[in-house]
């Protein structure tokens, strides 16, 4: 469901992997001009086990993102300092 109106997001993956953060910047904190558009998909990835990351603004100071997925693959969450950002690592094959 889409944060804040409930609305279902249509994602082109049947599988994916919801990311919630908790703690980040309002969106009346934010400029506009740096911040994607709510529900924007980024589909040009380099990689071999996304398809569609959707990304949307904000909702009280948490920020959601879907990764789709191709099937359900172990992942692993990194919280980097300087400047803060989180790395989401998919694990590619079964070992």
């Amino acid at each position: 469901m889409q944060p804040g109106s409930g609305k279902p997001i249509d994602i082109a993956d049947d599988t994916y992997l919801e990311i919630i953060l908790s703690g980040s910047a309002a969106s009346d904190d934010i400029d506009d001009s740096q911040m994607l558009e709510n529900g924007t998909e980024i589909t040009q990835l380099t990689t071999q086990a996304t398809g569609t990351v959707m990304s949307f603004a904000p909702w009280e100071s948490t920020s959601t993102y879907y990764i789709g997925l191709d099937q359900q693959r172990p992942y692993a969450v990194t919280v980097l300092q300087d400047p803060v950002r989180i790395v989401v690592d998919i694990q590619l094959n079964d070992k």
